[in-house]
């Protein structure tokens, strides 16, 4: 787990990395949706955008591919272990 922002809620963390420990590692981790749900799950002053990068950051500690998906585009899956897009 990387340091924490000195803005970051360490209940949204929390709240992440335990999303992200019961997630299949060969499914890509949907950012997008997984932020929603974590701002649905709790409240916090932390923006959308900041939950992405959260959830981003934590993925690529845990080398987790990642979906990056938004309404009307198409989603891109990003490998962290490659470091490129696939």
């Amino acid at each position: 787990m990387l340091p924490l922002p000195h803005a970051a809620d360490p209940k949204i963390v929390a709240e992440i990395n335990s999303l992200l420990d019961h997630h299949a590692g060969a499914v890509p981790v949907p950012v997008h949706k997984l932020a929603a749900v974590v701002r649905l799950r709790l409240k916090s002053h932390l923006s959308i955008a900041t939950i992405e990068e959260l959830i981003v950051d934590e993925a690529e500690c845990r080398h987790l591919p990642m979906l990056f998906e938004l309404p009307g585009t198409e989603a891109a899956v990003v490998s962290s272990a490659l470091g490129r897009a696939t």
